[in-house]
């Protein structure tokens, strides 16, 4: 592991040396840049705090934040399925969640957009408390399973299986685009 920029000629000829190696019944070399080890890291929720605590010290403040503001925008019982979407848009929107869900895992998910992703599922959960009546509703359905895949994503290892990931990044956006063509019929 090395702490600089990539380098071609470099990576040639550790190239040449791990093959030699392996010619020879040895195991083979490789070499780590600078970004491949920062990938590695924000790729690693754990790796991140611990080599960067800092980004994690409002993280609780955030979502305390989260909670106080849901209870306040959502005081009220919520009568009908279209208000149900429109207040799950509107949180969506607001903690983009389409520009988290765009991003590539393999590359790690900004720390903000996570935060956001947490925050927009605790608001929708204090939706559903705020909608008992539409519990039986296909947007009610829908917004659920979104959230499910959502955190079947969101902590799903990201380095264990990165099709699986894939996978199941696709799987929510398809709930997500469920719950948009529902909201336009």
């Amino acid at each position: 592991m090395v702490a600089i920029e990539n380098d071609v000629t470099l990576q040639e000829h550790i190239c040449n040396i791990s093959l030699k190696r392996i010619e020879q019944g040895k195991w083979p070399v490789k070499i780590l840049f600078w970004d491949d080890i920062v990938h590695s890291i924000k790729s690693d929720q754990t790796m991140l705090r611990l080599y960067y605590p800092e980004l994690y010290q409002g993280h609780i403040e955030v979502l305390a934040e989260a909670s106080m503001d849901a209870c306040q925008k959502y005081p009220t019982i919520i009568q009908n399925a279209h208000e149900l979407r429109k207040l799950f848009f509107t949180e969506a929107v607001a903690q983009r969640i389409e520009e988290f869900l765009e991003c590539d895992p393999t590359y790690g998910i900004p720390l903000d957009l996570t935060n956001s992703a947490n925050v927009c599922v605790y608001a929708i959960r204090k939706l559903f408390q705020r909608s008992p009546m539409l519990i039986d509703s296909n947007s009610y359905a829908l917004i659920n399973a979104f959230l499910n895949s959502l955190n079947k994503y969101h902590t799903a290892n990201k380095e264990s299986d990165i099709k699986e990931v894939e996978k199941l990044r696709k799987e929510v956006i398809e709930k997500y685009e469920e719950i948009k063509e529902e909201s336009l019929i």
